[in-house]
């Protein structure tokens, strides 16, 4: 069971919840092939979501986290948790 308290959670939730209003084609799975997308934690592709209209599809999604960076990051992160 999910722990309702656990902040990695409640940013796995509202990405879901944000990515089904932004890219309701995606609800299935999103697969992505292209360049390296840049590295960002949950809770900024949370962030990045949010920014985007409703229903603006993959596309838009997909550019606007390109435009967050050049995606050739070699970092990874260990976890998903701002800190």
């Amino acid at each position: 069971m999910i722990d309702p308290a656990d902040p990695l959670a409640a940013d796995f939730r509202a990405f879901i919840a944000e990515l089904e209003r932004v890219c309701p084609e995606a609800v299935d799975g999103l697969a992505y092939a292209g360049p390296p997308l840049p590295i960002l934690t949950l809770r900024q592709r949370v962030d990045l979501l949010r920014q985007l209209p409703d229903d603006a599809g993959v596309e838009a999604f997909v550019a606007a986290w390109q435009a967050t960076g050049t995606g050739d990051d070699t970092e990874s992160p260990i976890a998903d948790r701002d800190t």
